[in-house]
Protein backbone atom coordinates (compact mmCIF):
# COMPACT_ATOMS: atom_id res chain seq x y z
CA UNK A 1 0.00 0.00 0.00
CA UNK A 2 1.53 3.34 -0.70
CA UNK A 3 1.32 6.43 1.25
CA UNK A 4 -0.25 10.21 0.13
CA UNK A 5 0.71 12.69 1.99
CA UNK A 6 -0.55 16.21 1.84
CA UNK A 7 0.52 19.20 3.49
CA UNK A 8 -1.95 21.54 3.57
CA UNK A 9 -5.87 21.60 3.60
CA UNK A 10 -6.54 24.05 0.80
CA UNK A 11 -8.81 23.90 -2.00
CA UNK A 12 -6.92 22.25 -4.65
CA UNK A 13 -5.73 19.36 -2.29
CA UNK A 14 -8.95 18.10 -0.93
CA UNK A 15 -10.44 18.12 -4.68
CA UNK A 16 -7.23 16.23 -5.45
CA UNK A 17 -7.96 13.30 -2.68
CA UNK A 18 -11.36 13.54 -3.98
CA UNK A 19 -10.39 12.37 -7.64
CA UNK A 20 -7.13 10.26 -6.50
CA UNK A 21 -9.80 8.24 -4.86
CA UNK A 22 -11.73 7.24 -7.78
CA UNK A 23 -8.37 5.55 -9.29
CA UNK A 24 -7.62 3.79 -6.03
CA UNK A 25 -9.74 2.94 -2.93
CA UNK A 26 -6.57 0.98 -1.20
CA UNK A 27 -3.61 3.67 -1.04
CA UNK A 28 -3.68 5.72 2.15
CA UNK A 29 -4.32 9.38 1.69
CA UNK A 30 -3.21 11.63 5.03
CA UNK A 31 -4.02 15.53 4.87
CA UNK A 32 -2.21 17.57 7.08
CA UNK A 33 -3.99 20.92 8.00
CA UNK A 34 -4.20 23.43 10.51
CA UNK A 35 -7.81 24.48 9.90
CA UNK A 36 -10.81 22.54 10.84
CA UNK A 37 -12.66 23.37 7.55
CA UNK A 38 -10.02 21.79 4.58
CA UNK A 39 -11.88 21.89 0.80
CA UNK A 40 -12.84 25.41 1.53
CA UNK A 41 -13.25 27.92 -1.12
CA UNK A 42 -11.29 30.76 -0.61
CA UNK A 43 -13.29 33.20 -2.81
CA UNK A 44 -16.43 33.43 -0.37
CA UNK A 45 -14.14 34.18 2.63
CA UNK A 46 -15.83 37.77 2.56
CA UNK A 47 -18.85 36.16 2.27
CA UNK A 48 -18.60 34.89 5.72
CA UNK A 49 -17.45 37.96 7.15
CA UNK A 50 -20.18 39.97 5.88
CA UNK A 51 -22.92 37.55 7.26
CA UNK A 52 -24.27 36.71 3.30
CA UNK A 53 -23.69 32.76 4.19
CA UNK A 54 -22.78 30.35 6.99
CA UNK A 55 -19.33 28.00 7.33
CA UNK A 56 -21.42 25.00 5.42
CA UNK A 57 -21.66 26.90 2.35
CA UNK A 58 -18.39 27.97 1.51
CA UNK A 59 -16.87 24.07 1.59
CA UNK A 60 -16.57 22.14 -1.28
CA UNK A 61 -16.56 18.94 0.91
CA UNK A 62 -17.52 18.54 4.54
CA UNK A 63 -14.58 17.41 6.94
CA UNK A 64 -17.17 14.29 7.54
CA UNK A 65 -17.08 13.14 3.94
CA UNK A 66 -13.66 14.45 3.01
CA UNK A 67 -12.44 11.90 6.12
CA UNK A 68 -14.00 8.93 4.25
CA UNK A 69 -11.41 8.82 2.16
CA UNK A 70 -8.76 10.54 3.74
CA UNK A 71 -7.14 10.69 7.08
CA UNK A 72 -7.19 14.02 8.64
CA UNK A 73 -4.60 15.16 10.93
CA UNK A 74 -5.13 18.61 12.59
CA UNK A 75 -1.70 20.19 13.68
CA UNK A 76 -0.68 23.29 13.80
CA UNK A 77 2.63 23.16 11.66
CA UNK A 78 4.83 21.18 9.79
CA UNK A 79 8.34 21.91 11.10
CA UNK A 80 10.13 19.96 7.97
CA UNK A 81 9.67 18.14 5.05
CA UNK A 82 12.46 15.62 4.45
CA UNK A 83 12.42 15.30 0.50
CA UNK A 84 15.56 13.08 0.61
CA UNK A 85 14.24 10.48 3.04
CA UNK A 86 10.72 10.81 2.10
CA UNK A 87 9.91 12.15 5.43
CA UNK A 88 7.36 14.79 7.13
CA UNK A 89 8.29 15.64 10.72
CA UNK A 90 5.03 17.33 12.28
CA UNK A 91 5.11 19.95 14.66
CA UNK A 92 4.66 17.55 17.62
CA UNK A 93 8.41 15.78 16.38
CA UNK A 94 5.90 13.17 15.02
CA UNK A 95 7.15 11.72 11.49
CA UNK A 96 5.02 10.52 8.86
CA UNK A 97 6.80 8.55 5.55
CA UNK A 98 5.25 9.28 2.38
CA UNK A 99 5.69 7.49 -1.25
CA UNK A 100 3.93 10.80 -3.13
CA UNK A 101 3.96 14.00 -1.36
CA UNK A 102 1.49 16.86 -2.11
CA UNK A 103 2.57 20.79 -0.89
CA UNK A 104 -0.48 23.31 -0.57
CA UNK A 105 0.31 24.72 2.49
CA UNK A 106 -1.17 27.95 1.50
CA UNK A 107 -0.10 31.63 2.09
CA UNK A 108 1.42 34.53 5.24
CA UNK A 109 -0.01 37.52 4.78
CA UNK A 110 3.03 39.96 3.67
CA UNK A 111 2.07 42.72 6.81
CA UNK A 112 0.43 42.80 10.10
CA UNK A 113 -3.30 43.28 10.15
CA UNK A 114 -6.19 40.43 10.17
CA UNK A 115 -5.83 37.53 7.45
CA UNK A 116 -8.95 36.34 5.84
CA UNK A 117 -7.27 33.09 4.91
CA UNK A 118 -9.28 30.05 5.85
CA UNK A 119 -12.72 29.72 7.38
CA UNK A 120 -11.42 30.46 11.49
CA UNK A 121 -10.07 33.31 10.79
CA UNK A 122 -13.49 34.51 8.46
CA UNK A 123 -15.29 33.87 11.30
CA UNK A 124 -13.52 35.77 13.82
CA UNK A 125 -13.65 38.69 11.63
CA UNK A 126 -17.37 38.32 11.04
CA UNK A 127 -17.59 38.88 14.85
CA UNK A 128 -15.13 41.46 15.07
CA UNK A 129 -16.96 43.79 12.15
CA UNK A 130 -20.68 43.89 13.45
CA UNK A 131 -20.32 47.55 13.74
CA UNK A 132 -21.07 48.96 10.21
CA UNK A 133 -19.59 52.66 11.51
CA UNK A 134 -16.13 51.10 11.55
CA UNK A 135 -13.88 52.05 8.92
CA UNK A 136 -12.51 48.87 7.01
CA UNK A 137 -9.39 48.88 5.27
CA UNK A 138 -8.49 46.29 3.11
CA UNK A 139 -5.03 45.41 1.09
CA UNK A 140 -4.74 43.42 -1.31
CA UNK A 141 -4.59 42.61 -4.99
CA UNK A 142 -7.19 41.83 -7.17
CA UNK A 143 -8.63 39.46 -4.53
CA UNK A 144 -8.77 42.66 -2.38
CA UNK A 145 -11.19 44.36 -4.30
CA UNK A 146 -13.83 41.40 -4.14
CA UNK A 147 -13.68 41.63 -0.39
CA UNK A 148 -14.18 45.36 -0.71
CA UNK A 149 -16.91 44.80 -3.31
CA UNK A 150 -18.48 42.46 -0.64
CA UNK A 151 -18.06 44.59 2.88
CA UNK A 152 -19.24 47.80 0.57
CA UNK A 153 -22.29 46.37 -0.51
CA UNK A 154 -23.22 45.80 3.48
CA UNK A 155 -22.42 49.31 4.29
CA UNK A 156 -19.38 49.35 5.47
CA UNK A 157 -17.17 52.17 4.89
CA UNK A 158 -14.08 50.51 2.78
CA UNK A 159 -10.91 51.33 1.31
CA UNK A 160 -9.26 49.13 -0.79
CA UNK A 161 -5.19 49.68 -0.96
CA UNK A 162 -2.81 48.53 -3.57
CA UNK A 163 0.40 47.79 -3.47
CA UNK A 164 1.76 49.97 -6.95
CA UNK A 165 4.94 48.24 -7.40
CA UNK A 166 3.23 45.10 -8.13
CA UNK A 167 1.09 46.10 -10.97
CA UNK A 168 -1.99 44.12 -9.35
CA UNK A 169 -4.20 43.55 -11.80
CA UNK A 170 -2.07 43.73 -14.97
CA UNK A 171 -1.35 39.94 -15.15
CA UNK A 172 -4.93 39.61 -15.82
CA UNK A 173 -6.33 42.93 -17.34
CA UNK A 174 -5.00 45.53 -19.85
CA UNK A 175 -5.03 48.91 -18.76
CA UNK A 176 -7.57 50.05 -21.21
CA UNK A 177 -9.82 47.23 -19.71
CA UNK A 178 -9.77 47.79 -16.33
CA UNK A 179 -9.70 51.23 -16.30
CA UNK A 180 -12.78 51.58 -18.83
CA UNK A 181 -14.32 48.46 -16.31
CA UNK A 182 -13.72 51.24 -13.01
CA UNK A 183 -15.29 53.87 -15.05
CA UNK A 184 -18.36 51.55 -15.42
CA UNK A 185 -19.07 50.12 -12.31
CA UNK A 186 -20.61 52.47 -9.90
CA UNK A 187 -18.46 50.61 -7.22
CA UNK A 188 -19.05 51.63 -3.30
CA UNK A 189 -15.24 51.48 -1.84
CA UNK A 190 -12.54 53.50 -2.13
CA UNK A 191 -9.84 52.00 -4.06
CA UNK A 192 -6.01 53.46 -3.21
CA UNK A 193 -3.45 52.53 -5.07
CA UNK A 194 -0.82 53.63 -2.74
CA UNK A 195 1.56 51.33 0.43
CA UNK A 196 -0.79 51.27 3.38
CA UNK A 197 1.69 52.52 6.02
CA UNK A 198 0.05 54.40 9.00
CA UNK A 199 -1.80 52.44 11.68
CA UNK A 200 -4.62 54.07 12.84
CA UNK A 201 -8.69 52.34 15.12
CA UNK A 202 -10.06 51.07 11.38
CA UNK A 203 -10.03 47.01 10.57
CA UNK A 204 -6.64 46.50 8.88
CA UNK A 205 -7.64 42.94 6.39
CA UNK A 206 -5.32 41.29 4.43
CA UNK A 207 -6.66 39.48 2.02
CA UNK A 208 -4.29 39.04 -1.47
CA UNK A 209 -1.60 40.66 -0.13
CA UNK A 210 0.51 37.24 0.96
CA UNK A 211 3.75 34.94 -0.03
CA UNK A 212 3.50 31.29 -0.45
CA UNK A 213 3.79 29.62 2.94
CA UNK A 214 6.43 26.67 2.84
CA UNK A 215 6.93 24.16 5.28
CA UNK A 216 11.49 24.10 6.37
CA UNK A 217 12.61 21.72 3.50
CA UNK A 218 15.94 20.53 3.72
CA UNK A 219 16.53 19.53 -0.27
CA UNK A 220 16.47 22.59 -2.45
CA UNK A 221 13.26 22.32 -4.24
CA UNK A 222 12.87 24.78 -7.53
CA UNK A 223 11.68 28.15 -5.68
CA UNK A 224 10.76 31.40 -6.91
CA UNK A 225 8.28 32.87 -4.42
CA UNK A 226 6.91 29.75 -3.98
CA UNK A 227 7.10 26.41 -5.79
CA UNK A 228 8.00 25.87 -9.41
CA UNK A 229 6.11 23.27 -10.82
CA UNK A 230 5.55 21.84 -14.62
CA UNK A 231 2.56 22.08 -16.36
CA UNK A 232 0.76 18.73 -14.51
CA UNK A 233 2.03 20.17 -10.94
CA UNK A 234 4.83 18.08 -10.57
CA UNK A 235 7.67 19.19 -8.86
CA UNK A 236 10.21 16.20 -9.20
CA UNK A 237 8.57 12.41 -9.69
CA UNK A 238 7.20 12.14 -6.28
CA UNK A 239 6.41 15.55 -5.49
CA UNK A 240 3.68 17.97 -6.77
CA UNK A 241 2.71 21.24 -5.61
CA UNK A 242 -0.90 23.05 -5.92
CA UNK A 243 -2.67 26.30 -4.69
CA UNK A 244 -1.29 29.14 -3.83
CA UNK A 245 2.55 27.79 -2.69
CA UNK A 246 2.86 26.75 -6.41
CA UNK A 247 4.20 28.75 -10.12
CA UNK A 248 2.94 25.69 -12.42
CA UNK A 249 3.69 26.27 -16.33
CA UNK A 250 1.05 27.41 -18.30
CA UNK A 251 -0.32 25.24 -21.47
CA UNK A 252 0.19 28.04 -23.77
CA UNK A 253 4.12 28.87 -23.53
CA UNK A 254 4.94 27.28 -20.50
CA UNK A 255 5.67 30.57 -18.60
CA UNK A 256 4.78 30.47 -15.07
CA UNK A 257 2.47 32.30 -12.58
CA UNK A 258 0.29 32.15 -9.42
CA UNK A 259 -2.84 31.20 -9.23
CA UNK A 260 -5.61 33.21 -7.06
CA UNK A 261 -8.84 31.93 -8.25
CA UNK A 262 -10.85 28.85 -6.86
CA UNK A 263 -11.45 27.37 -9.98
CA UNK A 264 -8.11 27.04 -11.20
CA UNK A 265 -6.52 25.57 -8.09
CA UNK A 266 -9.69 23.14 -7.87
CA UNK A 267 -8.39 22.23 -11.23
CA UNK A 268 -4.99 21.86 -10.42
CA UNK A 269 -6.14 18.80 -7.76
CA UNK A 270 -8.05 17.16 -10.80
CA UNK A 271 -4.53 17.52 -13.32
CA UNK A 272 -2.24 16.37 -10.28
CA UNK A 273 -4.25 13.10 -9.79
CA UNK A 274 -4.86 12.46 -13.47
CA UNK A 275 -1.48 12.37 -13.87
CA UNK A 276 0.08 10.56 -11.07
CA UNK A 277 -2.53 7.88 -13.47
CA UNK A 278 -1.17 8.53 -16.36
CA UNK A 279 -4.20 10.22 -18.01
CA UNK A 280 -3.93 12.37 -21.14
CA UNK A 281 -4.66 15.50 -18.83
CA UNK A 282 -3.47 19.19 -19.66
CA UNK A 283 -2.77 21.82 -17.02
CA UNK A 284 -4.06 25.24 -16.23
CA UNK A 285 -4.49 28.82 -17.85
CA UNK A 286 -4.33 32.29 -15.54
CA UNK A 287 -7.42 32.84 -15.18
CA UNK A 288 -9.86 35.21 -12.85
CA UNK A 289 -13.02 36.37 -12.53
CA UNK A 290 -14.62 39.04 -10.17
CA UNK A 291 -17.66 41.61 -9.62
CA UNK A 292 -17.56 45.21 -9.28
CA UNK A 293 -20.36 46.83 -8.67
CA UNK A 294 -22.63 46.46 -11.10
CA UNK A 295 -20.01 44.29 -13.60
CA UNK A 296 -18.19 40.99 -13.63
CA UNK A 297 -14.63 41.02 -14.96
CA UNK A 298 -13.42 37.39 -16.64
CA UNK A 299 -9.65 37.04 -18.09
CA UNK A 300 -8.02 33.80 -19.20
CA UNK A 301 -4.55 33.79 -20.49
CA UNK A 302 -2.66 36.28 -21.35
CA UNK A 303 -3.05 40.37 -21.66
CA UNK A 304 -1.36 42.13 -24.53
CA UNK A 305 1.48 43.98 -21.70
CA UNK A 306 2.46 40.10 -20.95
CA UNK A 307 2.37 38.81 -24.04
CA UNK A 308 4.62 41.52 -25.15
CA UNK A 309 7.07 41.51 -22.24
CA UNK A 310 7.89 37.82 -23.57
CA UNK A 311 8.49 38.93 -27.05
CA UNK A 312 5.68 37.45 -28.54
CA UNK A 313 3.92 40.05 -31.57
CA UNK A 314 0.36 40.59 -30.93
CA UNK A 315 -2.85 41.02 -32.15
CA UNK A 316 -5.68 42.83 -30.80
CA UNK A 317 -9.41 43.24 -31.00
CA UNK A 318 -12.30 44.76 -28.61
CA UNK A 319 -15.46 44.38 -29.56
CA UNK A 320 -18.97 45.58 -27.88
CA UNK A 321 -21.86 43.46 -27.89
CA UNK A 322 -25.60 44.40 -26.94
CA UNK A 323 -26.47 41.73 -24.65
CA UNK A 324 -30.09 41.13 -26.87
CA UNK A 325 -27.79 39.41 -29.25
CA UNK A 326 -26.72 37.01 -26.66
CA UNK A 327 -29.62 36.53 -24.72
CA UNK A 328 -32.99 37.97 -24.12
CA UNK A 329 -32.26 41.75 -22.88
CA UNK A 330 -33.46 45.13 -24.38
CA UNK A 331 -30.05 45.91 -25.67
CA UNK A 332 -28.86 48.61 -23.68
CA UNK A 333 -26.29 45.92 -21.90
CA UNK A 334 -23.34 45.39 -23.53
CA UNK A 335 -21.02 42.80 -23.10
CA UNK A 336 -17.10 43.86 -23.99
CA UNK A 337 -14.87 41.20 -25.73
CA UNK A 338 -11.15 41.98 -25.66
CA UNK A 339 -9.18 39.19 -27.46
CA UNK A 340 -5.18 38.70 -28.02
CA UNK A 341 -3.85 36.77 -30.78
CA UNK A 342 0.08 35.44 -31.27
CA UNK A 343 0.30 37.03 -34.67
CA UNK A 344 3.00 34.72 -35.92
CA UNK A 345 1.48 31.64 -34.57
CA UNK A 346 -2.01 32.43 -35.35
CA UNK A 347 -3.37 31.26 -32.20
CA UNK A 348 -5.29 32.51 -29.77
CA UNK A 349 -3.80 33.59 -26.42
CA UNK A 350 -5.44 35.69 -24.22
CA UNK A 351 -9.34 36.93 -23.73
CA UNK A 352 -10.82 39.56 -21.11
CA UNK A 353 -14.72 39.86 -20.66
CA UNK A 354 -16.83 42.93 -19.25
CA UNK A 355 -20.47 42.39 -18.67
CA UNK A 356 -23.35 41.35 -16.76
CA UNK A 357 -23.41 38.27 -15.26
CA UNK A 358 -24.80 36.03 -17.71
CA UNK A 359 -21.75 36.97 -19.71
CA UNK A 360 -19.39 35.08 -18.03
CA UNK A 361 -20.72 32.20 -19.57
CA UNK A 362 -18.66 33.37 -22.38
CA UNK A 363 -15.68 33.24 -19.86
CA UNK A 364 -15.49 28.98 -20.08
CA UNK A 365 -15.85 28.67 -23.40
CA UNK A 366 -13.37 31.59 -24.72
CA UNK A 367 -10.75 29.14 -21.70
CA UNK A 368 -11.64 26.09 -23.19
CA UNK A 369 -10.77 27.32 -26.57
CA UNK A 370 -6.96 28.63 -25.39
CA UNK A 371 -6.37 26.15 -23.60
CA UNK A 372 -6.93 23.55 -26.70
CA UNK A 373 -4.22 25.48 -28.45
CA UNK A 374 -5.71 25.44 -32.14
CA UNK A 375 -5.37 27.68 -34.60
CA UNK A 376 -7.36 30.84 -35.28
CA UNK A 377 -8.20 29.43 -38.88
CA UNK A 378 -9.39 26.38 -37.15
CA UNK A 379 -12.02 28.55 -35.13
CA UNK A 380 -13.63 29.87 -38.07
CA UNK A 381 -15.72 26.68 -38.83
CA UNK A 382 -17.22 26.91 -35.29
CA UNK A 383 -21.07 28.06 -35.21
CA UNK A 384 -23.16 30.43 -33.41
CA UNK A 385 -26.93 28.87 -32.60
CA UNK A 386 -29.65 30.95 -34.85
CA UNK A 387 -33.58 30.09 -34.29
CA UNK A 388 -35.33 31.57 -37.11
CA UNK A 389 -37.94 34.07 -35.78
CA UNK A 390 -36.48 34.17 -31.89
CA UNK A 391 -33.13 34.43 -31.89
CA UNK A 392 -29.93 35.40 -33.65
CA UNK A 393 -27.59 34.26 -31.17
CA UNK A 394 -24.18 36.24 -31.85
CA UNK A 395 -21.61 34.70 -29.62
CA UNK A 396 -19.20 38.04 -28.76
CA UNK A 397 -16.24 35.44 -28.26
CA UNK A 398 -16.61 33.90 -31.50
CA UNK A 399 -17.16 37.47 -33.31
CA UNK A 400 -13.97 38.93 -31.65
CA UNK A 401 -11.94 35.65 -33.39
CA UNK A 402 -13.33 36.61 -36.82
CA UNK A 403 -11.98 40.30 -36.02
CA UNK A 404 -8.96 38.74 -34.68
CA UNK A 405 -8.44 36.44 -37.65
CA UNK A 406 -8.66 39.57 -40.12
CA UNK A 407 -5.72 41.05 -37.60
CA UNK A 408 -3.61 38.14 -38.01
CA UNK A 409 -3.59 38.43 -41.53
CA UNK A 410 -1.93 41.72 -41.49
CA UNK A 411 1.78 39.93 -40.51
Amino acid sequence: MRKIVIVGGELSSSVFSRWYRIFNQRNKITIITDTQYPAFYRSVLPLIVSGDIGVKEALAFTPQYLSLFSDIILIKDVREVKVDEKMVTLGTGDEIEYDKLIIASGTSPLIEGYPLRNIEEAVKLRDIIKDKDKVVKIYGGLQGLWAGEVLSSKGFNVEVFTDPSTGFYREYFDDDIWNFALKIAEHKFKLTDKRLTKCDNSLKIIYGYEKARLPTLNIELPLREGILTDNLMRVNENVYALGSVSQPKDEIFGHRFVPISDYVTAVQGVVAALSMFERNVRGVLQSFSLKIGKIYLFSAGYTKSKAERYGIKVATTRLAVPLKDVISGDGKVKVYVKAIGDRERGRLIGVQIIGPYEALILGSYAYSLILWRSTIDSFMSLVSPYIPGEIFNINPVLKSLHALWRKTLEF
